[in-house]
């Protein structure tokens, strides 16, 4: 069976200014290119065996399930909504970043297409 992968606004601003920075710190245009493309088809994986991926260390500290999804240095956070048959990636940051429990939702009550 496959999952509704949606991603939310606040997490496509962080890969797009992601991806804009890359643009604009290296100006690598191909480079940044192919890097959101890379996370986007990693967000877009989670369609399948989204279980796969291991819990976040943001899990310890919300009252959802966390996960994480690595792509490369990137970490892309996302809970799996079992009823709904949908992954909802809330954020996305570095792997070297540390953790920012600000950045997800308290709930999930408040997440729409």
């Amino acid at each position: 069976m496959t999952y509704e992968v949606v991603m939310t606004q606040a997490v496509l601003d962080r890969i797009f200014a992601q991806a804009s920075y890359i643009l604009n710190e290296s100006r690598a245009p191909k480079r940044a290119t192919a890097w959101l493309q890379m996370v986007m088809e990693a967000g877009q994986s989670l369609e399948e065996m989204p279980h796969r991926c291991e819990r976040a260390e943001e899990d310890a500290h919300c009252s959802y399930e966390v996960r994480a999804m690595r792509v490369g240095t990137y970490v892309l956070l996302f809970t799996i909504d079992e009823q709904a048959r949908k992954v909802w990636v809330l954020n996305a940051r570095s792997s070297w970043q540390a953790t920012r429990l600000q950045d997800l939702p308290s709930d999930l009550e408040g997440l729409e297409d």
